[in-house]
């Protein structure tokens, strides 16, 4: 039964020129993804996951595949027995499906079905292309010509029509949880009759079949998805999953794996300026409300944090507000009543902007030799703060951004410093947040 389904959006098909396969699959595509999305147990993922630990090698590269060909047989995964360990692998986008590896190849456009490793109790099998033979009902063969340089017997999988996911191996000294792997897309593969009749790139949500034992005996893998996909079960990321498990943090912390910010502040060091994931102001309460905010019918502006830009500084391992800012100083309105709006409001705002902060923090903006200009040094600051550089215009999310830019920036470590009385304690690199977030009164 194909087991394997996902979800892709109309750009990738109307950006590329497709051919008369291309189209047929194209609706082929929209057909089953339509159909199984109705069905109850489907199961999704953020991206390429393994439902097995066969091996498919094409052009000199090995991939893991997302299901095995040989899932089209009902006993499949009984033939050499029952594997005796878990069938969960920590850090890899893999299951252990059965007690053997099928290993395959592509060539000419062929899929060949070429080895096969037993992982417990390969005594017990002398001849185990025999249960191959069996299962398929086909025979392997002794190869001739170019096939040689590939196998000592193959079988080709005439029987298989279908998806498979395939992504390609780590590297030597990366893991499945490196970012940039996981960020990696990897390749659609459909096949008529066991030959290779299109293939694309994705990176988007897939969905696949799994087996009601499947589910049950493995909880901690899976979550019900309410909002999206009634009543549909979305595969945990494993690898998330063992850093929180590593950290083990309370209730009153969440971990990001990305850089995220949640303040509209920004911090200047080593004359490069970052984004900043909280503002050192929300210590004090009414922080927020230092500025009259001006309605957004008038301004165009607006913030969900608040409605200025707290700019921010480091120098002699000390943290330093040197200036206020403001959205509204970009202009970019579109017609006069709005530009006069905005005018109005800065000239309120502006000239009186520092003592603003100075009433809410109870301390003066002073002059710092170092910084060659005043600013009031954060001493009621103490926390941990993130900060990264903001994304250039090419490496902004958009449906027309270079995916492998985006990428690079989503998993370009970021920085942390640790705050005791706005003194700098520490600071180093890191590749995710653990945010304590205030609770509600």
């Amino acid at each position: 039964m194909q087991n394997l389904l996902i979800f892709k959006t109309m750009e990738q098909f109307i950006s590329k020129r497709l051919t008369v396969d291309g189209i047929a699959f194209f609706f082929l595509y929209l057909f089953v993804s339509f159909s199984l999305v109705a069905q109850t147990q489907v199961i999704g993922t953020n991206g390429f996951y393994g439902q097995t630990i066969d091996v498919i090698h094409w052009d000199n590269v090995e991939y893991m595949s997302s299901q095995s060909p040989l899932s089209h047989f009902d006993s499949y995964r009984d033939i050499f027995g029952s594997l005796t360990t878990d069938t969960y692998i920590p850090e890899a986008p893999l299951e252990l499906d059965k007690n053997y590896q099928a290993k395959w190849f592509i060539k000419d456009s062929v899929l060949y079905l070429h080895d096969i490793e037993i992982l417990e109790g390969a005594d017990r099998y002398p001849d185990r292309y025999k249960n191959i033979e069996a299962l398929t009902g086909r025979s392997f063969k002794e190869p001739s010509g170019d096939l040689k340089k590939y196998c000592e017997r193959y079988m080709a999988a005439g029987w298989f029509t279908g998806f498979i996911f395939v992504k390609r191996q780590p590297d030597p000294g990366e893991t499945y949880c490196d970012c940039m792997y996981q960020e990696e897309s990897f390749k659609v593969l459909f096949f008529i009759n066991g030959y290779l009749k299109y293939m694309m790139d994705n990176s988007l949500v897939s969905l696949y079949y799994v087996d009601d034992n499947e589910k049950e005996n493995n909880p901690q893998k899976y979550r019900k998805n309410l909002k999206y996909f009634h009543g549909a079960y979305f595969k945990v990321n494993p690898c998330r999953g063992i850093l929180e498990e590593k950290l083990s943090l309370d209730e009153d912390y969440k971990l990001y794996h990305y850089y995220t910010s949640f303040s509209t502040d920004e911090i200047r060091w080593n004359d490069s300026i970052f984004t900043v994931s909280e503002s050192p102001l929300s210590f004090f309460e009414k922080y927020r409300d230092v500025y009259p905010y001006p309605r957004p019918s008038e301004s165009g502006f607006y913030s969900e944090e608040k409605n200025y830009i707290t700019r921010l500084t480091i120098a002699g391992e000390k943290l330093y507000i040197y200036d206020i800012g403001f959205s509204l100083e970009t202009g970019g309105y579109l017609d006069e009543r709005s530009e006069n709006n905005r005018i109005e409001y800065l000239s309120r705002v502006l000239p009186d902007r520092l003592q603003a902060i100075e009433r809410l923090t109870g301390k003066k903006f002073r002059k710092v030799p170092a910084l060659k200009q005043k600013a009031v040094f954060a001493e009621w600051y103490s926390g941990t703060l993130y900060f990264k550089r903001p994304p250039s215009v090419e490496e902004y999310s958009t449906p027309t951004s270079d995916r492998s830019l985006v990428q690079k920036y989503n998993c370009e470590p970021f920085y942390k410093i640790t705050v005791e009385k706005g003194i700098i304690r520490s600071m180093e690199k890191t590749t995710f947040m653990v945010i304590k977030h205030k609770r509600e009164t």
